[in-house]
């Protein structure tokens, strides 16, 4: 039974000899590739039939565009990274009342008499 399972384990290792390694840097990337709309060439352009007629506006087009480029995706990755700063930052204004404050009104303190906090949330 053991000869069994080393032989079985020495087949899988042989198979994983012959394909190409790849550093966790370069598979994340080639799944990336693989799965994002954004890098598949191949893909017909949702503006564009079957047949080969664009059938989206022109405006349309160039906000479709916008939207699919990495530095669209880049921006609303940034946006969302200062969104979780600046609730964090609210909770602990507000977090800092308590216990002196048993009502989040009375306190000094609280997010909400911070205008820059009220106009950027």
């Amino acid at each position: 039974m053991e000869a069994e399972l080393s032989a079985d384990a020495n087949g899988l290792a042989n198979e994983e000899d012959k394909a190409p390694r790849l550093s966790p840097l370069e598979a994340t990337i080639a799944s990336i590739k693989r799965n994002s709309v954004r890098y598949q060439e191949a893909q017909r352009k949702p503006w564009v039939s079957e047949s080969g007629v664009v059938i989206w506006t022109k405006c349309r087009i160039r906000t479709a565009q916008v939207i699919m480029s990495q530095g669209f995706e880049s921006a609303m990755g940034i946006l969302i990274a200062v969104n979780v700063v600046l609730m964090v930052y609210e909770t602990d204004k507000d977090a800092s009342c308590f216990p002196t404050y048993q009502e989040l009104k009375d306190c000094p303190f609280q997010a909400d008499t911070i205008a820059w906090l009220s106009v950027t949330n």
